[in-house]
């Protein structure tokens, strides 16, 4: 299955990358898509957290691992707290002891994001009564940006807006959609860098156990 996601490499000068892996004659491939620090600046002119990903980096972005994340499998990962585009108030230790939590790292610029956000708006809908809590973070550099994928979802979990990557460099995101699946104890299932579907549904299932 095809995962894609959009990092942030530093060589010389920082260039924003897509990374789409794929299966061809049964072998996994990769391939990366680099665009221009102009583009890059254009899209994200507030997002100075200066990420150094090589290589490795790219590939833990195509290929869905999880690379140098904070977030550690088994690992409380880092608190933090923010306010959410309808004015919401979001803190992820609120959560910690009640709820598994979805917590997703996307941007508007970002195509593998925008297909997966109806699959979070989806889990949130399906799950929200067994305590599942989606919270999403948005790296746009502008509210009306950061807004335009929830609300054309009309999503109901809050979207935190992070426009400095406070948030994102806590986690040491390094590529895009980032998603981070939390068991109800408070500490990490998951990591996902990249869009795999089945791997979240996988990861979700097992924390509403």
């Amino acid at each position: 299955m095809a995962q894609r996601g959009s990092s942030i490499g530093a060589a010389g000068r920082v260039r924003f990358a897509h990374a789409h892996a794929f299966s061809q004659g049964g072998v996994r491939r990769v391939s990366f898509y680099l665009y221009p620090a102009g583009d890059r600046k254009r899209h994200m002119q507030q997002w100075k957290i200066g990420f150094a990903v090589g290589a490795a980096g790219l590939a833990a972005a195509a290929l869905g691992t999880t690379g140098s994340a904070q977030a550690v499998r088994g690992e409380t990962p880092p608190d933090f707290s923010g306010t959410a585009l309808d004015g919401r108030k979001v803190a992820l230790s609120e959560f910690r002891g009640k709820n598994p939590v979805v917590l997703n790292f996307y941007a508007d610029f970002c195509a593998p994001c925008r297909k997966e956000f109806p699959h979070l708006k989806a889990l949130d809908e399906k799950f929200s009564g067994k305590g599942l809590r989606v919270v999403a973070v948005s790296l746009d550099a502008d509210r009306a940006t950061a807004a335009a994928i929830p609300n054309a979802q009309k999503v109901k979990f809050p979207v935190v807006f992070d426009p400095k990557g406070a948030i994102a460099e806590k986690y040491q995101v390094q590529a895009i959609p980032h998603t981070v699946v939390i068991r109800r104890d408070g500490t990490v299932h998951t990591v996902l860098t990249g869009l795999d579907l089945e791997g979240l549904d996988r990861a979700v299932a097992a924390v509403l156990k």
